[in-house]
This record gives structure tokens, sequence and C-alpha cells, in this order.
């Protein structure tokens, strides 16, 4: 068991290399700019696709595509900082957390666009040779992957201890002020240390690609735990941050080992899945509540404060009008409307909960995504198993089934097909291939969730009622601010 225990620890080197690096990348920017900059694993991801394109389809040699990547890295850190960072100098905390969040969905989007969602095997870079550890080969790019994010923290850390560069970035980092009068330059340090920490992620998003599957999303996912080797280090040592992340690394590696193991909780014979994210979250959060009150405070010449929340003006009218023409386009519009309709109200309520949330109270939260995620699962659960959830929704259901069962009386359906077909009674066959195109009628849009082939529920009288009320109801407040007006 420990031969297997240190053979799982050795692989995990590999992923928390990457980690290690992309917390130092996070590390980095921080210094420089005092920006907390999610984006940077998305650099890594960019740097790994330049060197896929330039080596494995142009085939050139491993030198050349391998600098040139990093060139490329290199031009994007200074795109970042010219068009996102620079600009948002003088901004809140908030405003650049949320600006590199953009960064990082607008890369991960461009990779989606210029090499689609297949997955593809980088070509590697470090020599394919194995060592054996406990009677079993183990790659040795694995051990070069951890001595060299090792050997690069302990050289930033010298860098920044020792020499002029490093005390000045220091200087600036805790007094951009007093750093102006000096004569430094926020500006240019901002740059280069953003040139650094774009050219630290995306060398070891090169070299750590063949080992991972190279997606859009499965390097960008490593940013989570990352962020919590950053947390850790508190956004200011390479040290701390670099053993975090390869920590991380062997703890999902040895995550991955305790999968095998009878004791992992299981759901139908297979292990649950989520398990490692959860740890990561618990760390994270464990990191945030003893340290939170000691996290940096630094990043702009003047801290500002959110912007205002003026009180609304003018909702009465335009929110009326809205539901008015949303009810009726409920009633009146195809199916293929309606359901792009229902989708956009869907979007509607997410912002809303966001400018709630970040507009009013300044906190930055993804959330939303995953309660609705949840609560969409809940309830068609409960619509299809239990007959519960939202009382019109349910009601529109049964509805739904009740007429389905007397529209389709033949029960089995497609499986009718099949065996009366394999029994080779064709003519008994012919009604049943007839009532399956019912089936697939009720199998429309989201009816593998709700059994409904209407997700709106408006084919039931239930639905229309409920669009009858909304209507009344809008028409009732559009006369009292219409009588409310002619009163003043």
């Amino acid at each position: 068991m420990l031969d297997q225990i240190a053979l799982f620890v050795v692989l995990g080197l590999g992923s928390g290399a990457l980690i290690a690096a992309i917390a130092t990348g996070i590390v980095l920017f921080h210094r420089g700019s005092g920006m907390i900059n999610i984006g940077t694993a998305a650099v890594a991801l960019s740097g790994a696709y330049v060197y896929y394109l330039l080596r494995a389809e142009a085939e050139l040699p491993i030198a050349v595509s391998f600098g040139l990547a990093l060139v490329a890295c290199a031009a994007l850190g200074a795109l970042i900082e010219l068009a996102v960072v620079r600009p948002l100098r003088a901004a809140t905390p908030l405003a650049k957390l949320v600006a590199s969040l953009g960064i990082m969905l607008l890369i991960q989007s461009v990779v989606v666009l210029v090499f689609g969602t297949t997955t593809r095997q980088a070509p590697p870079v470090l020599a394919a040779t194995t060592v054996v550890l406990f009677g079993t080969p183990v790659p040795v790019d694995r051990f070069l992957l951890a001595g060299v994010v090792v050997l690069v923290a302990a050289a930033l850390t010298a860098i920044y201890r020792y020499t002029r560069f490093g005390l000045a970035t220091r200087a600036a980092a805790q007094n951009q002020e007093s750093a102006m009068l000096c004569g430094l330059s926020p500006g240019a340090l901002s740059l280069t240390n953003t040139l650094c920490a774009s050219v630290v992620s995306g060398a070891f998003g090169i070299l750590v690609a063949p080992l991972i599957t190279l997606s859009a999303d499965q390097m960008v996912v490593l940013v989570i735990p990352a962020l919590a080797a950053a947390l850790l280090a508190g956004f200011t040592s390479f040290a701390i941050a670099c053993a975090a992340g390869l920590g991380l690394g062997v703890l999902d590696s040895l995550v991955t080992l305790a999968q095998s193991s009878t004791w992992f909780p299981t759901v139908d014979g297979v292990p649950v899945a989520g398990i490692r994210d959860v740890l990561l979250f618990l760390v994270i959060v464990v990191l945030l509540y003893v340290k939170g009150s000691a996290l940096p405070q630094r990043g702009a010449l003047v801290e500002q404060r959110l912007p205002d929340a003026p009180r609304a003006r003018w909702v009465l009218r335009p929110a009326v009008v809205a539901a008015v023409v949303g009810a009726v386009a409920l009633v009146w519009l195809p199916f293929d409307f309606r359901n792009a309709l229902v989708l956009s109200l869907i979007g509607i309520v997410y912002a809303l909960s966001l400018t709630v949330l970040t507009g009013l109270v300044g906190q930055v939260s993804l959330l939303q995504m995953a309660v609705a995620g949840v609560a969409a699962f809940t309830v068609s659960r409960a619509a299809t198993g239990l007959g519960l959830g939202f009382l019109p929704a349910a009601a529109a259901t049964r509805g739904a089934r009740r007429r389905g069962r007397r529209a389709c009386p033949l029960p089995g359906g497609a499986r009718a097909v099949h065996d009366r077909l394999t029994a080779g009674d064709g003519r008994r066959a012919a009604p049943a291939l007839a009532d399956t195109r019912c089936l697939r009628r009720r199998a429309t849009g989201v009816a593998t969730l709700t059994g409904m082939s209407d997700p709106t529920g408006l084919s039931s009288p239930v639905g229309q009622a409920v669009v009858v009320l909304m209507l009344l109801a809008s028409l009732t407040l559009l006369i009292r601010w219409w009588v409310q007006n002619r009163r003043r």
C-alpha cells in the first residue's frame, strides 16, 4: 500500500507542477499590477495550443516551436497589460477581478473558435524515458517538471529579494505614490511582471500539456487549485505558492488512488464524482477564513469606492409593457420561438441576480449558475418522479401525460416496434411505428427532463390560465399607473 501511495505521489507531481506554475504566475501578476488575474491559466492554455500548432501541424523543430510559443505568450501578456490592466489601474479590486474573468473567458472562446472542441494530444517536449520505482515504471518528466518549477520559484524569490528590480517592485507594491516620487515607473514594473508571468505560465503549459488532455476546458480548470495555492502564499511568496501547488497536485493524485478503495463512497458501484473539487473548495474556504483579513490590499493609485447605486426610475411602464408582450408571445409564437423566449427569460433572471449581488453588494459570485442547475434538476425529478414541484408545471405535466396516454395507447412505443419487427409481424408493427411518432413529439425539447412536449406548459388549461392571470395582473398595474399619473 505504501508503494502505491509513493507511486501516486510521484505521478501527481506533473499536474502539481502546472498548478504551481499558474499560482506563481498569479503571484507575479499581483505583484506587478495588484490584479488577481484568473486568466493566467488561459495564458498557459494559449501557449500550449500555439506550440501544438507550430510543432504538430507546421512541423517546426522543438526549440523553434517552444521559443515562438513563448514569444506569443509574451505578446499576449503585453496585450493584457495595455488593454486591460493599465486602463483599470485606478479601478476597484472588484472591477479588476471581473476583468480577469473576462480575459479567461475570451481566450478560452478564441481557442474553441480556432481549434474546436476536439481534444488533442500535445507533442512532448521533455524526454519520454522512465525509471523503475517500487517495481513500476515511472516517467522521468514528472521529476523534471517538479525540479524546474522549484528552480523557477527559487530564482524568482532571489530576484525579488536581492535585485534592484525586485526591490523596486516590492516598493511599488507597498506604496505606488512613494515609488513614483522616488523616480520609479509603476507602469513599466507592471508590464515587466506581466510579461514574466505570461512567459512562466505559457512555458509550463507547454511542458505539462502532453501529460493531460489538451482541450479548452482541461487546463483552465486548474486555476481553481492555483488560486488556493496563491491564497496560501498571500499573493507574495513564490516559494509557498510553488510548494502549495505541488501539494495540491499530489492531493489530487491521491484522491484518484482512493477511488479504487472499497471505503470510497460510490453510487451504483461508481465512485462519487466531485470529491476532488470539494476538497479544493474546502481548502479555499479555510484559507479565506484564516487569512481573509490579512490579504494584501494593493493595486491602485487611488482606491475608489464602488459606483453609486441610485434608485431606479421609470420601472413600472417598461415592466408592464414587457410582461404583456412576453405573455402574448408565449401564447402565440411557435414552439421554437417560445422555447427561445423561455431561455432568454432565464438569462434575464441570471442577470438580475448578478445585478443584485455584484452591482449592489459588490460581491463577485458565479454560484447562481450552480444553484439554477440544481434547482432545475430537482424540480424536474420531483415533477417526473413524485408529481411535485412548481404547481402549474406539475399540473401541466400531469395533463400532458394523460393526453399522451390517450393519444399513444399502445404500451411500449419504440420497444413494441422492435419486438414485433423481430418477430416478423410487420402488420402489427406498422401501428406501433406510427405511435412512436407521438412519442418523439413528446420527447421534443426538454421532454427528457419533464415528460412534456411543451416546456412552457401552455398546451394545458392550467398553463393557459396562468398566462391569462399574468395578463390581468399586468393590465391592472397599467391601469393603476395611468390613474395615478392622471391625478398628478
